[in-house]
Protein backbone atom coordinates (compact mmCIF):
# COMPACT_ATOMS: atom_id res chain seq x y z
CA UNK A 1 0.00 0.00 0.00
CA UNK A 2 3.12 2.14 -0.03
CA UNK A 3 2.34 3.43 -3.73
CA UNK A 4 -1.07 4.58 -2.70
CA UNK A 5 0.44 7.22 0.10
CA UNK A 6 1.37 9.78 -2.61
CA UNK A 7 -1.99 9.43 -4.40
CA UNK A 8 -3.96 9.09 -1.41
CA UNK A 9 -2.17 12.38 0.02
CA UNK A 10 -3.53 14.32 -3.31
CA UNK A 11 -7.05 12.84 -3.49
CA UNK A 12 -7.96 13.52 0.81
CA UNK A 13 -6.31 17.18 -0.67
CA UNK A 14 -8.54 17.69 -3.63
CA UNK A 15 -11.59 16.03 -1.50
CA UNK A 16 -11.07 18.79 1.12
CA UNK A 17 -10.53 21.27 -1.30
CA UNK A 18 -14.12 20.58 -3.06
CA UNK A 19 -15.54 20.45 0.27
CA UNK A 20 -14.42 23.46 1.15
CA UNK A 21 -15.41 25.16 -1.92
CA UNK A 22 -19.41 23.74 -1.74
CA UNK A 23 -19.47 25.25 1.87
CA UNK A 24 -18.42 28.53 0.57
CA UNK A 25 -20.44 28.36 -2.82
CA UNK A 26 -23.59 26.18 -2.06
CA UNK A 27 -24.13 25.84 1.95
CA UNK A 28 -25.19 30.07 2.15
CA UNK A 29 -28.49 29.36 -0.55
CA UNK A 30 -28.90 26.16 1.40
CA UNK A 31 -28.99 27.87 5.05
CA UNK A 32 -30.12 31.32 4.18
CA UNK A 33 -27.09 33.28 5.38
CA UNK A 34 -24.25 35.45 3.74
CA UNK A 35 -21.73 33.11 4.85
CA UNK A 36 -20.46 30.10 5.98
CA UNK A 37 -19.58 29.57 9.81
CA UNK A 38 -16.00 28.58 10.30
CA UNK A 39 -17.08 25.03 11.68
CA UNK A 40 -19.30 24.05 8.83
CA UNK A 41 -16.41 24.92 6.19
CA UNK A 42 -14.45 22.87 8.34
CA UNK A 43 -16.91 19.64 8.35
CA UNK A 44 -17.57 19.90 4.87
CA UNK A 45 -13.98 20.29 3.80
CA UNK A 46 -13.50 17.29 6.36
CA UNK A 47 -16.44 14.91 4.62
CA UNK A 48 -14.49 15.92 1.35
CA UNK A 49 -11.46 14.69 2.34
CA UNK A 50 -12.73 11.56 3.64
CA UNK A 51 -14.62 11.12 0.23
CA UNK A 52 -11.29 11.18 -1.69
CA UNK A 53 -9.93 8.76 0.68
CA UNK A 54 -12.27 6.47 0.03
CA UNK A 55 -11.32 6.41 -3.71
CA UNK A 56 -8.78 3.96 -3.11
CA UNK A 57 -8.74 0.28 -1.66
CA UNK A 58 -8.26 1.02 2.37
CA UNK A 59 -5.64 -2.30 2.79
CA UNK A 60 -4.42 -5.70 0.96
CA UNK A 61 -5.88 -7.30 3.05
CA UNK A 62 -9.59 -8.88 3.75
CA UNK A 63 -9.31 -8.64 7.45
CA UNK A 64 -7.47 -4.75 7.41
CA UNK A 65 -9.81 -3.70 4.61
CA UNK A 66 -13.16 -4.81 6.82
CA UNK A 67 -11.30 -2.88 10.13
CA UNK A 68 -10.54 0.15 7.90
CA UNK A 69 -13.73 0.63 6.27
CA UNK A 70 -15.88 0.27 8.98
CA UNK A 71 -13.51 2.90 10.91
CA UNK A 72 -13.75 4.87 7.52
CA UNK A 73 -17.32 4.93 7.71
CA UNK A 74 -17.36 5.62 11.66
CA UNK A 75 -15.94 8.30 11.27
CA UNK A 76 -17.88 9.70 7.88
CA UNK A 77 -20.95 8.98 9.65
CA UNK A 78 -19.90 11.25 12.68
CA UNK A 79 -19.00 14.07 10.26
CA UNK A 80 -22.11 14.11 8.80
CA UNK A 81 -24.04 14.29 11.86
CA UNK A 82 -22.47 17.00 12.93
CA UNK A 83 -22.62 18.84 9.24
CA UNK A 84 -26.37 18.20 9.57
CA UNK A 85 -26.86 19.40 13.16
CA UNK A 86 -25.36 22.39 11.36
CA UNK A 87 -28.38 22.70 9.40
CA UNK A 88 -30.75 22.49 12.73
CA UNK A 89 -32.32 19.10 11.26
CA UNK A 90 -34.77 17.38 13.48
CA UNK A 91 -32.86 13.75 15.14
CA UNK A 92 -35.68 11.96 13.14
CA UNK A 93 -34.55 13.73 10.17
CA UNK A 94 -31.00 13.23 11.39
CA UNK A 95 -31.18 9.34 11.94
CA UNK A 96 -32.87 9.25 7.96
CA UNK A 97 -30.17 10.77 6.47
CA UNK A 98 -27.45 8.33 8.53
CA UNK A 99 -29.15 5.22 7.15
CA UNK A 100 -29.22 6.79 3.58
CA UNK A 101 -25.62 7.51 4.32
CA UNK A 102 -25.35 3.91 5.47
CA UNK A 103 -27.08 2.50 2.20
CA UNK A 104 -24.96 4.26 0.28
CA UNK A 105 -21.78 3.32 1.70
CA UNK A 106 -23.00 -0.13 1.51
CA UNK A 107 -23.55 -0.03 -2.02
CA UNK A 108 -20.49 1.86 -3.13
CA UNK A 109 -18.43 -1.28 -0.69
CA UNK A 110 -20.78 -4.14 -2.67
CA UNK A 111 -19.71 -2.80 -6.01
CA UNK A 112 -16.20 -2.68 -5.24
CA UNK A 113 -16.43 -5.82 -4.44
CA UNK A 114 -17.94 -7.35 -7.24
CA UNK A 115 -15.83 -5.49 -9.66
CA UNK A 116 -12.74 -6.71 -7.83
CA UNK A 117 -13.94 -10.17 -7.87
CA UNK A 118 -14.74 -9.93 -11.78
CA UNK A 119 -11.58 -9.11 -12.19
CA UNK A 120 -9.98 -11.93 -10.41
CA UNK A 121 -12.41 -14.59 -12.13
CA UNK A 122 -10.59 -12.50 -15.57
CA UNK A 123 -7.36 -12.86 -14.89
CA UNK A 124 -7.30 -16.65 -13.79
CA UNK A 125 -9.37 -17.88 -17.13
CA UNK A 126 -6.22 -15.82 -18.95
CA UNK A 127 -4.05 -17.69 -16.74
CA UNK A 128 -5.67 -20.66 -17.71
CA UNK A 129 -6.43 -21.70 -14.56
CA UNK A 130 -10.41 -22.04 -12.77
CA UNK A 131 -12.50 -19.18 -12.02
CA UNK A 132 -12.43 -20.01 -8.28
CA UNK A 133 -15.07 -20.86 -6.02
CA UNK A 134 -18.23 -18.28 -6.75
CA UNK A 135 -18.96 -15.68 -4.61
CA UNK A 136 -20.38 -17.13 -1.26
CA UNK A 137 -20.19 -20.52 -3.36
CA UNK A 138 -23.36 -20.41 -4.60
CA UNK A 139 -22.39 -22.77 -7.43
CA UNK A 140 -20.72 -25.14 -5.39
CA UNK A 141 -24.18 -25.30 -3.42
CA UNK A 142 -25.99 -26.26 -6.00
CA UNK A 143 -25.46 -29.80 -6.35
CA UNK A 144 -27.05 -30.53 -3.05
CA UNK A 145 -30.51 -29.24 -4.44
CA UNK A 146 -30.83 -32.50 -5.26
CA UNK A 147 -30.79 -34.09 -1.72
CA UNK A 148 -32.68 -31.52 -0.52
CA UNK A 149 -35.89 -31.89 -3.06
CA UNK A 150 -35.35 -35.99 -2.30
CA UNK A 151 -35.59 -35.40 1.68
CA UNK A 152 -38.41 -32.56 0.72
CA UNK A 153 -40.54 -35.03 -1.13
CA UNK A 154 -40.27 -37.57 2.06
CA UNK A 155 -41.34 -35.19 4.26
CA UNK A 156 -44.29 -34.24 1.38
CA UNK A 157 -45.02 -37.97 1.18
CA UNK A 158 -45.12 -38.48 5.21
CA UNK A 159 -46.99 -35.36 5.88
CA UNK A 160 -49.60 -36.51 3.15
CA UNK A 161 -50.01 -39.83 4.40
CA UNK A 162 -49.74 -40.79 0.42
CA UNK A 163 -49.78 -44.22 -0.52
CA UNK A 164 -46.14 -45.67 -2.29
CA UNK A 165 -45.98 -47.29 -5.74
CA UNK A 166 -46.19 -51.16 -6.08
CA UNK A 167 -42.90 -52.18 -5.48
CA UNK A 168 -41.13 -53.68 -8.38
CA UNK A 169 -40.05 -56.99 -7.90
CA UNK A 170 -38.23 -58.24 -10.74
CA UNK A 171 -34.88 -57.15 -13.16
CA UNK A 172 -36.09 -54.09 -14.80
CA UNK A 173 -33.02 -54.45 -17.00
CA UNK A 174 -34.28 -57.98 -18.38
CA UNK A 175 -37.92 -57.25 -18.69
CA UNK A 176 -39.97 -57.15 -21.83
CA UNK A 177 -41.62 -54.34 -23.18
CA UNK A 178 -45.28 -55.45 -21.21
CA UNK A 179 -43.41 -55.44 -17.75
CA UNK A 180 -42.07 -52.43 -18.17
CA UNK A 181 -45.04 -50.23 -19.58
CA UNK A 182 -46.34 -50.63 -15.75
CA UNK A 183 -43.76 -48.21 -15.02
CA UNK A 184 -42.72 -44.48 -15.77
CA UNK A 185 -39.67 -44.50 -17.46
CA UNK A 186 -37.08 -41.67 -15.95
CA UNK A 187 -35.63 -39.23 -18.89
CA UNK A 188 -33.34 -40.74 -20.98
CA UNK A 189 -30.65 -38.05 -21.29
CA UNK A 190 -29.97 -34.45 -19.73
CA UNK A 191 -32.03 -32.08 -22.04
CA UNK A 192 -34.97 -34.64 -21.17
CA UNK A 193 -34.48 -34.64 -17.40
CA UNK A 194 -34.08 -30.63 -17.40
CA UNK A 195 -37.54 -30.14 -19.31
CA UNK A 196 -39.14 -32.63 -16.75
CA UNK A 197 -37.75 -30.49 -14.06
CA UNK A 198 -38.78 -27.37 -15.44
CA UNK A 199 -42.40 -28.65 -15.76
CA UNK A 200 -42.48 -30.10 -12.19
CA UNK A 201 -44.93 -28.45 -9.83
CA UNK A 202 -43.38 -30.23 -6.90
CA UNK A 203 -39.81 -28.17 -7.73
CA UNK A 204 -41.75 -25.11 -8.35
CA UNK A 205 -43.07 -24.96 -5.25
CA UNK A 206 -40.28 -26.29 -3.34
CA UNK A 207 -37.53 -24.26 -4.92
CA UNK A 208 -37.46 -20.64 -5.90
CA UNK A 209 -37.61 -19.44 -9.26
CA UNK A 210 -34.22 -17.44 -9.66
CA UNK A 211 -32.11 -20.65 -7.66
CA UNK A 212 -33.91 -23.10 -9.93
CA UNK A 213 -33.23 -21.27 -13.52
CA UNK A 214 -29.32 -21.02 -12.01
CA UNK A 215 -29.46 -24.45 -11.66
CA UNK A 216 -30.79 -25.53 -14.84
CA UNK A 217 -28.16 -23.39 -16.29
CA UNK A 218 -25.03 -24.86 -14.43
CA UNK A 219 -26.43 -28.04 -15.85
CA UNK A 220 -25.60 -27.28 -19.26
CA UNK A 221 -21.99 -25.43 -18.40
Amino acid sequence: MKEYKWIWAVRILAGAGLGLFFSVAMVPYIMSTRSSSPLTCLLCAALGAAAGAATLPFADDGKSLLLRSGAHFAATAVLFALLLLQFEVEPVELLAWECILALFYAVVWLGRWIGWYVEVMQLRTMLGLAPGPSPLKWRETLPYLAFALMIQAGLLGMERALELSPAADLNLYQADGESLSRFQPLPQDRAAAVAAARSSEFIRSAVPEAVAEEYFKNLYS
